[in-house]
C-alpha cells in the first residue's frame, strides 16, 4: 500500500476511507474464509478504485505499464483490483475516458 501512496500519480484518498478500511480489516471474524490479503483486495476495489476517473490524458500515468497501477498492485495479490482495472482501462481505451 505505501508504494501507492509514494506513486509519482494522485489519487486522492480521505481519512475517513482510510479508517473505514482498517476498521473493516480489524472487524474480519477469525473463523471466516474470506482471508484477510482477500479482504484487502476487496477494499481497495469497493474504496479506492471508483476514485480513478477521467479522459485519457488525465490518467496516463496511473495507467502507464512500466510505473502505473498495474505494476504496484502485482496481479497474483490483488485479483479483484486488477479486474476492475482491466474494465476502466478498457473504458479509457474505447472511449477517451472512464468513470
Amino acid at each position: 500500500m505505501s508504494d501507492l501512496f509514494n506513486s509519482t500519480f494522485t489519487i486522492t484518498i480521505g481519512f475517513r476511507t482510510l479508517n473505514h478500511i482498517n476498521s473493516y480489516l480489524a472487524n474480519l471474524p477469525k473463523n471466516q474464509e474470506l482471508i484477510r490479503e482477500e479482504a484487502f483486495d476487496l477494499q481497495i476495489a469497493q474504496k479506492v478504485i471508483p476514485k480513478i476517473r477521467g479522459n485519457s490524458e488525465e490518467l496516463e500515468k496511473i495507467f502507464d505499464e512500466e510505473n502505473g497501477i498495474f505494476k504496484i498492485l502485482s496481479k497474483n495479490q490483488f485479483k479483484i483490483t486488477n479486474k476492475i482495472l482491466n474494465k476502466k482501462k478498457k473504458e479509457l481505451d474505447i472511449y477517451g475516458y472512464t468513470y
